[in-house]
């Protein structure tokens, strides 16, 4: 077998004679790597047959909540997570990014009382009355003081100016 320069084809290399049942010795001469490479690749696969899954997230964890959520939408994220024994922020991170929904608390407002309605229409009705007395044909800007340049000047003057 062709010696391997590169570390990570080596390591490629290593792994599916390890899964054989070769062992340590066997594999680092046909691989071209060291004995203690071939150690650290076997220890490193054994370590990742020990692992969880590092993903709670399944498919079929998502398929198990929105089946819940469509089910019944009030549920909230701390009885989700109960329920499908998962964290409160791994609901959070399933529901929002895999189901793009947004969890929300439903908010009342009160109503309007009787004076603060009345105070509202009053000043609606001053504003609509003094948006009637505007004169739209030379709007002017008003004044800063009354020496100033600017009083009563228009817009409109002030337009040919630049």
């Amino acid at each position: 077998m062709p010696i391997m320069s590169d570390q990570r084809d080596k390591r490629m290399a290593i792994c599916p004679l390890l899964a054989t049942g070769m062992n340590v010795s066997e594999v680092a001469p046909q691989t071209g790597a060291s004995r203690v490479t071939v150690t650290h690749v076997r220890d490193e696969m054994e370590r990742k047959e020990h692992m969880r899954e590092k993903s709670v997230r399944t498919e079929e964890l998502v398929a198990q909540v929105e089946e819940r959520v469509s089910a019944n939408p009030n549920t909230s994220m701390q009885a989700l997570a109960w329920e499908t024994a998962a964290s409160r922020t791994s609901m959070q991170c399933l529901v929002r990014e895999d189901l793009g929904m947004r969890a929300y608390a439903k908010q009342e407002h009160p109503l309007l009382s009787e004076d603060t309605r009345s105070k509202r229409e009053e000043h609606a009705t001053t504003l609509i009355n003094r948006l009637k007395r505007v004169d739209t044909s030379a709007p002017t800007c008003s004044p800063m003081r009354s020496s100033s340049p600017w009083h009563n000047t228009t817009i409109g003057t002030i337009a040919t100016w630049y």
